[in-house]
């Protein structure tokens, strides 16, 4: 679902931290865990050490729906639900046939200005975090109402959430900090929690501009997990509408060897050293779990290298899973998991990825069951493919 020039602007747009004050403010952290790295990464070369089986679900090519670049996929009530960049929200069932839309881009009534985010609430019906605005949807569709209305750009944060997430009824996390810092404004933050449409706590204090896309809440069924930015190596999570620190991922090598000057002329100088170093882990991101696994990536030596930590006796496995030196044709994994379903880690790639993918998957040296589920072909100018890896 990115590449590698997203890879690079992420380090970029996340070097808007400073490691003295990107310290968790109001966070419960009485219970973390430390998950110690190696100094040294011995990637896993076979993917059958640590997946039982790799499953693939072709979602259906239509005219009513091409995606084009999908930016966030979730599994909800037997179904796909697939945020797309250009297009909008779109819906397929567990087969990967395609279903319908949910709303659409337009000033109309049940129509949104733009669609930054979705979710879902407590009863299964669609949330659309829209400009300055949250509409709910049922999940077939239909628009039911403005779910809840807020502006927060007349107060002292200058908060323009672009992700948010549902934790109870008129209560949500939003993602988005400030989209610009004033010389004289106030302390701005890059989390908040909303309660009915004001600001009741603030997380993450920043100093610079903060405006990177990284989906920053993901679901592990009841459990959300979140990784703030960069220079911060903990793993939180919103459990029962609070947040706790769950894990510290301790790096011989990580992201706060380097200090973020105090000034820069370009937070671009900062990011592009911060992926040049050789020697540093850094980049922390898209942490999902499940009762047994967890996994998370981070950057090293200008690769992405998934890790995937046993919980049942503590092991960590390292795969390098793609790299701006990495052959197309060593890919068998995509550079990130997505999204949970059916206690699986599961990535969405493009059809022409996936045929690369497919390729070394069949290879006699790949031990391990790669299933079509529904025995659907793939072309390579189809739509995106759902690919569900499930661990031991």
């Amino acid at each position: 679902m990115k590449n590698a020039f997203f890879l690079i602007a992420i380090i970029v747009f996340q070097a808007c931290s400073l490691k003295k004050t990107n310290q968790q403010s109001n966070i419960n952290s009485e219970q973390i865990k430390v998950i110690n790295m190696p100094e040294k990464y011995n990637y896993v070369s076979n993917i059958s050490s640590v997946f039982r089986q790799v499953e693939y679900i072709p979602l259906e090519t239509s005219k009513e729906c091409h995606l084009v670049m999908p930016l966030k996929a979730a599994f909800h009530n037997n179904h796909f639900f697939i945020l797309d960049f250009l297009r909008g929200l779109y819906v397929f069932d567990q087969m990967g046939n395609y279903s319908h839309q949910i709303g659409k881009i337009g000033r109309g009534p049940g129509e949104f200005i733009e669609i930054r985010d979705f979710d879902f609430d407590e009863k299964g019906n669609v949330l659309i975090l829209d400009y300055k605005r949250i509409l709910r949807y049922s999940p077939d569709g239909k628009y039911l109402d403005k779910y809840l209305g807020f502006d927060f750009a007349t107060n002292d944060f200058f908060c323009n959430p672009y992700q948010f997430v549902f934790v109870q009824p008129l209560s949500f996390y939003i993602w988005g900090g400030t989209m610009g810092i004033e010389k004289e404004a106030k302390d701005h933050f890059a989390m908040y929690k909303m309660d009915d449409s004001k600001l009741v706590k603030n997380y993450f204090p920043l100093k610079y501009k903060l405006e990177d896309k990284q989906h920053r809440f993901l679901r592990c069924g009841a459990e959300i997990l979140i990784n703030p930015v960069v220079g911060n190596d903990t793993i939180y999570s919103i459990i029962n509408g609070d947040l706790f620190a769950k894990y510290f991922v301790k790096f011989k090598h990580g992201a706060d060897a380097k200090t973020i000057p105090n000034k820069l002329n370009s937070l671009s100088d900062f990011g592009l050293d911060l992926l040049n170093s050789r020697d540093i882990s850094h980049n922390m991101s898209n942490p999902l779990e499940t009762q047994n696994w967890l996994s998370f990536e981070f950057t090293y030596r200008r690769n992405s290298v998934i890790t995937l930590f046993n919980k049942r006796n503590n092991k960590i496995y390292t795969i390098k899973s793609y790299g701006i030196d990495q052959k197309k044709s060593e890919k068998l994994m995509h550079y990130t998991f997505d999204f949970m379903y059916d206690d699986s880690f599961c990535s969405m790639v493009s059809a022409s990825e996936f045929l690369t993918i497919e390729k070394g998957m069949n290879n006699p040296k790949v031990s391990i069951d790669f299933i079509n589920v529904y025995d659907k072909l793939v072309n390579a100018n189809d739509n995106h493919v759902i690919l569900k890896y499930k661990p031991f």
